[in-house]
């Protein structure tokens, strides 16, 4: 997705110009059409954030439990498909209006 709150925490103005607390004047991102004055992870639950986190580890190559990927547990495994087919889904719609 692109989302890093680490910089932000870092980052004061960057909090403020993506809406990490406050809606802001301007859309700061754009999703499925829908303009998002705040910062996107800001509207998700928490383990959805937890989720999001460690799909991008296993991206990585990092796992998020011991084990080969056959070891996992299948419902991180299947919630992985599930962020990695709403990233594709998002990906296509960003080249579709090119």
């Amino acid at each position: 997705m692109g989302l890093d709150c680490h910089y932000c925490r870092l980052n004061p103005q960057l909090q403020k110009h993506r809406g990490c607390f406050d809606e802001t004047e301007i859309p700061v991102f754009e999703f499925e059409g829908e303009k998002l004055y705040r910062c996107p992870s800001k509207l998700l639950r928490k383990d959805i954030g937890m989720f999001i986190d460690l799909y991008d580890e296993y991206k990585s190559g990092h796992l998020p439990f011991p084990g080969s990927v056959s070891e996992q547990p299948i419902k991180i495994m299947q919630i992985f498909r599930i962020i990695k087919s709403s990233e594709i889904s998002a990906e296509k719609n960003k080249y579709d209006k090119i």
